[in-house]
């Protein structure tokens, strides 16, 4: 079971636990067949209806037994005893829930087993999907789809179940005796706890609820200088322009905080925000995602971050929209959010520790909770330390992790325990249901990412001649095709899915290697941006170097994407005499395909270990200004941000995308190589016409995918359900509409979207970045030596004024002119 669900564990065999209860459900489901059947010789009519009222009947009672088909799902299903006995609440919290509802040997079967896969995906770390579960079951892969949808809305999609509830099943559970004689046991106890227990849990969750709508949009702002933890109420008027998320996180930064350009990136006033949407949590697919706020002390531009996993769903279910961290402690402590409550902990045993030890001393005081962290890389102050989530997630981009460490912020613990109900359930499941069938209608969501995760992309953007490689000297790396591709990676490393919370596609990777010297290592990842950042960047093509880089980057909590390519120039500027070793012990190691010295030089850089740790963690912008005349050249980053693996030669849209994205070089607000490079086309959109990935003019398709990117950010929602367009803009829009209880249009949400863009050009611009710093590294203006792009100049001037144009900013400054300003309401801007 993972460590975030709702209990502890047990320890008796799932097939004996299942064994015991038998006796008991077997008793409790004739009486009500018995019942059924009376009422259908006194009435006909009414005992039909009784007896067919559920989706999860069958028109006849299924031969195989009870006794047999607890057995069959134990033997298969792969779950956890824990799993099983909140299989046992669910099924007791459908009844109670659903008066009418009556359990018979008509439906008993389909309900243990919907009850079975629910509980997996909700509580155990490893899960299958539903195509498995249908098989195990024995019904098809359709209609398990539709009973586990049918099963979410009797539950009102109240899945929690605290551990106090979870003790009373499992003590009744483990009371029973007698396993020699199941048909005789008497295991009522074991299905159902005392009426009163129920009630109570009932109403505890109906508090929760008013509670919850009393609070609709609150955040926890703690201050760790004068250790003041506050309640702050945020305008409902924010949520109407800005959605939420990464919306409302930025207008809190531009209102609540005086984000002058003159404090240092780590003067303790500096904010850090997390902010959930307003779909976080909801029967919305994909919405497990987190925003991190801040202002980025690696590129002085605002910070932006998105991150996936549970934390946002506990967050939320804790009943806040956002947690606000601001000052410096005066020694190293963790927060820990449960509910309404959040104290400010001593972190000083786990300062130094990487971030899977400080988990374990965490939860060993507070159980089950959802951990985010610094690694020692954070503590070190290195400008891109990332945030790790739960061991194997992490909030990357713009050095957050150094962040928390400039605040002596080791960790935030968050569980919750509030239902996340939207306003208008049955609407909610409408959508979501549609949104789900959208994304598993287009073929890559279906075919690719669902089957290879994010690994799949590595494929296709090597053919399409955009993968970085050997620092963006090559666009095509052909020679990894046999180790790194998406087929060989699955060969050679132990891989399994890693879902995050909501999502059915589980893109996500965990990872164990299973050869060599780093044999037994396992951790999340690698992810296609990992990939390309150790491994075609620096010219490897050890998937287990790059697999062990991917793990001890979570564990350090260092950006995998930052520390590939500032080790990538690193190797370069040896090459070029620009790290001596007299200066520099340690530089001459460093060559292209060795990923033993560059697994060597993560952990140094971490913990800044000797002059070369210390360069580089400064990033590459830094440590090129550091270095002086030349080492520019190969400082592959925009703003100060170290760029992604996505080429531009043969997508000038992305190069567009790179240029301009407010945190710095970044390749996902929009990925515009969906439209140009992999030839997509939107109507919703009006993205209808052909697009030539090779023309530098014409750019105006960009702001509308850039504003659907937008989107998914605010909503809670993950990108990649949108990255080839498969859920569209009328689709997040029907699930926010469902969330907030108002409908909600595409063109509003897009609107939105775009008022949310344009208040992030506009607050980079207070820090004094506009067009001027809209570039690209000099040899991404040079032609491509190779792939489809080869030859090929980015003509930046005719690209950037294409697509000013079309955001309505001016051409001269790269800024919104007063008439953009003026038409998205946001004049507060110019205060």
């Amino acid at each position: 079971m993972n460590s975030y669900g709702a209990a502890s564990s047990t320890t008796e065999p799932v097939a004996m636990l299942l064994m015991n209860l038998i006796g008991g459900m077997q008793h409790r489901v004739a009486a009500a067949t018995a019942a059924a059947a009376a009422a259908a010789v006194g009435d006909s009519a009414t005992g039909a209806e009784q007896l067919l009222v559920t989706p999860f009947d069958s028109k006849r009672p299924p031969t195989i037994t009870l006794h047999a088909y607890m057995g069959r799902i134990a033997q298969y299903s792969g779950c956890t005893n824990d799993t099983v006995i909140a299989a046992l609440v669910l099924i007791d919290r459908v009844i109670v829930k659903n008066p009418n509802f009556l359990v018979t040997n008509r439906n008993i079967h389909r309900l243990l087993l919907t009850c079975i896969v629910v509980a997996c995906k909700f509580y155990e770390d490893v899960f299958y999907t539903n195509k498995f579960y249908a098989r195990v079951g024995g019904v098809p892969v359709e209609e398990m789809n539709n009973l586990e949808i049918a099963l979410l809305s009797l539950l009102g999609f109240d899945l929690f179940i605290t551990p106090e509830v979870y003790q009373l099943y499992a003590e009744a559970v483990h009371s029973v005796e007698g396993l020699s004689k199941p048909s005789t046991i008497d295991v009522s106890r074991a299905a159902s706890p005392s009426a009163a227990a129920l009630h109570e849990h009932e109403e505890k969750l109906k508090q929760a609820q008013q509670q919850q709508q009393r609070k609709h949009h609150v955040a926890l702002r703690v201050d760790l200088t004068s250790r003041v933890v506050a309640t702050e109420e945020l305008p409902e008027e924010w949520y109407e322009r800005f959605v939420g998320g990464e919306g409302v996180a930025m207008r809190w930064l531009c209102e609540r905080c005086n984000m002058d350009p003159a404090w240092p990136p780590f003067d303790p006033r500096q904010p850090i925000v997390f902010a959930t949407g307003p779909c976080t949590g909801t029967a919305t697919p994909t919405s497990g995602r987190l925003v991190v706020a801040f202002r980025s002390p690696t590129t002085k531009t605002l910070g932006a971050s998105n991150v996936g996993g549970v934390l946002a769903w506990n967050l939320k279910r804790a009943g806040w929209d956002m947690l606000i961290v601001v000052g410096k402690a005066d020694k190293p402590v963790y927060i820990c959010v449960r509910d309404d409550a959040c104290t400010i902990e001593d972190a000083t045993p786990i300062w130094g520790k990487e971030v899977s030890e400080a988990e374990k001393h965490i939860r060993e005081k507070h159980g089950r909770v959802s951990i985010a962290s610094c690694g020692p890389a954070g503590e070190n102050l290195i400008a891109y330390a990332s945030v790790t989530v739960d061991s194997e997630r992490a909030a990357g981009r713009g050095g957050a992790g150094a962040l928390l460490g400039c605040k002596n912020l080791k960790s935030i613990a968050v569980a919750g325990s509030k239902p996340i109900v939207p306003a208008n359930p049955e609407e909610m499941l409408q959508a979501a249901q549609a949104a789900r069938a959208d994304l598993f209608n287009e073929a890559f969501v279906r075919d690719v990412l669902k089957v290879h995760g994010t690994p799949g992309f590595y494929d296709g953007i090597s053919v399409l001649g955009l993968l970085p490689t050997m620092n963006w000297q090559r666009t095509t790396y052909p020679e990894s095709a046999e180790t790194l591709f998406q087929d060989p990676y699955h060969r050679q490393l132990e891989v399994r899915s890693a879902p995050c919370f909501g999502c059915p596609i589980g893109c996500g990777r965990h990872s164990t290697i299973k050869s060599g010297p780093w044999q037994g290592s396992s951790g999340g990842g690698p992810e296609f941006e990992t990939l390309g950042a150790f491994g075609s960047k620096c010219g490897i093509t050890d998937i287990n170097a790059v697999a062990r880089a991917s793990h001890r980057c979570n564990a350090l909590g260092l950006d995998t994407i930052s520390c590939g390519q500032t080790i990538a120039t690193a190797i370069e500027w040896r090459e070029s005499g620009l790290l001596p070793e007299d200066r520099f012990p340690g530089a001459g190691r460093l060559q292209w395909g060795d990923g033993v010295s560059m697994l060597d030089l993560v952990d140094k850089i971490a913990h800044r270990d000797g002059p070369l740790a210390e360069l580089l963690g400064l990033g590459v912008a830094a440590a090129a200004a550091k270095l002086g005349p030349g080492a520019e050249k190969a400082a592959m980053h925009v703003k100060g941000l170290e760029l992604a693996s996505c080429g531009v030669h043969a997508s000038k849209g992305e190069a567009v995308a790179h240029a301009t994205s407010a945190r710095g070089g970044d390749h996902l607000r929009p990925y515009a190589s969906t439209i140009d490079a992999y030839g997509y086309r939107s109507t919703e959109l009006r993205i209808t016409d052909n697009v030539d990935p090779l023309e530098d003019g014409r750019k105006g398709w960009v702001k509308p995918l850039q504003e659907l990117s937008m989107a998914t950010n605010m909503l809670g929602v993950c990108l990649f359900a949108s990255i080839t367009l498969a859920v569209g803009a009328a689709a997040w829009a029907k699930c926010l509409s469902a969330a907030v209880g108002h409908t909600v249009s595409k063109d509003e949400l897009l609107l939105a979207a775009e008022r949310v863009i344009n208040m992030e050009r506009m607050l980079n611009a207070r820090f004094g970045f506009d067009r001027k710093d809209d570039t690209l590294p000099a040899r991404l203006l040079e032609p491509a030596p190779d792939g489809k792009g080869k030859g090929q100049v980015v003509d930046l001037k005719a690209a950037l004024d294409s697509y000013y144009d079309s955001m309505g900013w001016d051409l001269a400054t790269g800024l919104p002119s007063a008439q953009k300003v003026a038409e998205l309401g946001l004049s507060f801007m110019l205060k």
